[in-house]
């Protein structure tokens, strides 16, 4: 500490600059652990003379236990105060003994000795001095919270914040938890009404979301406590928040997938088709991306993800075109538009038309992407044709006669998976599956089924004409 008073030469401001640089640490060592002198020292002394006589009064050691902010400096040669010099960051002059005090501070207190204690003693009315006091009160409250930090306000206020922020996000992954789950399975969020739920009621059915964030709370106290405890506006549960979840999923779903293109710049193909949306009675276009997954090199494979679906307002070329360029460019996607180097649609005039078509529109932006008609729509089609034929439209009518023949009579149904467990015990089918009415190809399941199930068909029908012949069933 004197090298600090030496260093500053006089100045207030000099001393204050020097000491707010001191760590926490070296000014604890300095409040604790200040240097004394031993008794055989040679402490500073100056001669006094009274009546025609002199004689030496010198630093007295006892001076160090009676004023326990008293300290000696060797190297100065004189008193110093330890809480004035550590603590001058913030003093303020107040009161007429309120003038900030240069003995003991900028300056060693050397002479003279002889008027140090009494009444009006130096070393009392410094002691006295309230900038002093200031001093000493910050010294006291710096040693209470350095030894003892956690019981500091701030740290108090840090720490009740610490813990309501962990209670917080703990609350906030049960949630999201509950909303992955149910997407995962793909089962509804909403119950009847869910805006007025009372979560302490088990009785009513609020909906899987709700109910799935009741069966976490029995096992979680702070859950618990939140949905039963928490204001309206923030318990987090309400319809948009389930929405904000679902969709910071989706996008972190389509930048994980397109991750490889963006990386890379990989080329890559379109895919899209429209339909109409029977609930909501809006067209809506689903759009995929089809590239060349080269996250192993040994093992390079064609990859298709699907991206989404966009409601058009207008299903016009330029439409179609802007909206399916607008969701690959678009974060979280962000995809180079020239980067693309085919596109599959339908066979529709709208898509596949080489002047005013989406196909055109895109080559617009992209010269070398290739237009292929979807395959799987060409075949359908194709088969679409086939079933014009007299013999094939024979054939599906007698499956479908068949298939509504047992559909619509429950006894018929379990006496026809009775005759498959007496004759095609092995077979994995226990009923015969109806023509799907919407996608030619996805007829075939049925035909297969009906192969080999025909000789039990045959069973079934001659039991029904001849009952007696087939006792077991």
């Amino acid at each position: 500490l004197g090298f600090l008073v030496q260093t500053a030469h006089g100045s207030w401001d000099a001393l204050r600059c020097l000491s707010k640089n001191i760590s926490d640490a070296q000014r604890m060592q300095y409040l604790t652990f200040h240097s004394k002198p031993a008794t055989s020292d040679d402490l500073h002394s100056h001669s006094v003379t009274k009546s025609g006589k002199s004689w030496k009064v010198k630093f007295q050691q006892r001076w160090l236990d009676e004023f326990p902010w008293l300290s000696y400096s060797a190297l100065l040669r004189g008193g110093i105060c330890r809480c004035c010099i550590l603590f001058t960051e913030g003093l303020k002059r107040g009161g007429s003994r309120g003038s900030l005090p240069g003995v003991f501070v900028l300056s060693p207190y050397q002479h003279p000795y002889n008027k140090a204690l009494g009444k009006d003693g130096i070393l009392p009315s410094h002691e006295k001095n309230a900038v002093h006091v200031q001093a000493v009160e910050r010294a006291d409250l710096f040693r209470q919270n350095y030894c003892h930090p956690e019981e500091r306000i701030d740290a108090r206020l840090l720490s009740q914040q610490e813990k309501q922020a962990n209670e917080n996000k703990e609350i906030l992954r049960h949630i999201v938890m509950a909303v992955e789950f149910l997407a995962k399975q793909g089962l509804p969020f909403r119950g009847h009404r869910d805006d007025r739920v009372d979560f302490g009621v088990m009785d009513d059915n609020k909906g899987n979301f709700i109910a799935t964030l009741q069966l976490m709370a029995k096992d979680n106290s702070i859950l618990q406590k939140h949905l039963l405890n928490a204001s309206k506006n923030a318990k987090y549960t309400c319809k948009s928040v389930q929405n904000e979840i679902i969709h910071i999923y989706g996008s972190k779903i389509k930048s994980t997938l397109t991750h490889q293109l963006r990386e890379q710049r990989l080329p890559f193909t379109i895919i899209a088709d429209e339909c109409t949306d029977s609930y909501s009675n809006q067209e809506v276009l689903s759009v995929c991306l089809r590239f060349v997954d080269l996250s192993s090199i040994k093992d390079p494979h064609i990859k298709e993800c699907f991206i989404g679906f966009i409601h058009l307002h207008r299903t016009n070329a330029s439409t179609i075109s802007q909206k399916i360029l607008e969701c690959i460019s678009e974060a979280p996607v962000s995809l180079d538009s020239s980067l693309i180097r085919g596109q599959a649609y339908d066979g529709a005039a709208v898509m596949s038309s080489e002047k005013a078509g989406v196909q055109a529109k895109i080559k617009e932006i992209s010269p070398l992407a290739v237009y292929t008609h979807c395959y799987a729509h060409c075949l359908n089609l194709s088969i679409a044709s086939t079933c014009n034929l007299q013999e094939v439209r024979n054939l599906v009518g007698l499956i479908n006669e068949v298939y509504l023949f047992l559909h619509n009579s429950p006894k018929r149904q379990q006496m026809f998976q009775l005759t498959i467990s007496y004759h095609l015990p092995d077979s994995s089918h226990s009923k015969l599956p109806g023509l799907c009415k919407t996608r030619w190809i996805e007829r075939h399941t049925c035909y297969e089924v009906f192969l080999e199930m025909y000789v039990v068909l045959v069973t079934f029908l001659d039991a029904i004409v001849s009952p007696r012949e087939y006792p077991e069933l």
